[in-house]
C-alpha cells in the first residue's frame, strides 16, 4: 500500500488524526512545517500576537530560508513561547528539524495541525481536520510550496 492510499484509507473512515499523524511523519521537515504554518494561518489568522506571532514567523523564515542561523531563531522563539500552542510547535518543528531527528520534528508539526484544529467549533472540528489533510497532500504534490 502506498502512502498515498493509507492515507485515502484513513480519510474513509473518518480516522482524521491517525492521517494527521501519519503525514506529519511521511513529509520532509521543511514541507510539514510548511504544512503547521499554513494550517496555523487558517486557523488564527491575524489574531496572533507577541511571542506567539513572532514564533510562527520564526516558523515560516526557516521554512523559506532554512539555514542554520533561521532554525535556531526558530527554536529560541519555540523556548520563549512553550511548546504548548500551535505556534511555539510549529517554531519548534523548525528549530529541531535536522538537529534532534525527524521523530520530533514530526511531533511538533502534529501538535501544531492538530491544536490548529481545535481553534474551529466543536461541531466543525472533524471538516478542518479533513481539510487539513488534504492540504498536507496538496503540500505533497507540490501545489502550495
Amino acid at each position: 500500500m502506498t502512502p498515498y492510499h493509507f492515507v485515502d484509507a484513513l480519510m474513509r473512515h473518518q480516522e482524521f488524526v491517525a492521517a494527521i499523524e501519519f503525514l506529519s511523519h511521511a513529509l520532509p521537515a521543511r514541507e510539514s512545517t510548511w504544512w503547521s504554518c499554513l494550517c496555523i494561518q487558517e486557523a488564527f489568522g491575524d489574531s496572533l500576537e507577541g511571542g506567539m506571532k513572532t514564533a510562527c514567523q520564526a516558523a515560516v523564515q526557516w521554512v523559506l530560508w532554512p539555514t542554520e542561523e533561521n532554525r535556531l531563531l526558530a527554536k529560541s522563539h519555540a523556548e520563549a513561547v512553550g511548546h504548548a500552542g500551535a505556534p511555539g510547535a510549529a517554531a519548534t518543528a523548525a528549530g529541531i528539524a535536522g538537529a534532534s531527528g525527524s521523530l520530533t520534528s514530526a511531533r511538533a508539526v502534529a501538535n501544531a495541525v492538530k491544536l490548529s484544529s481545535v481553534q474551529s467549533p466543536p461541531a466543525k472540528i472533524a471538516d478542518t481536520q479533513r481539510r487539513y489533510v488534504d492540504l498536507a497532500i496538496g503540500i505533497a504534490q507540490g501545489k502550495y510550496m
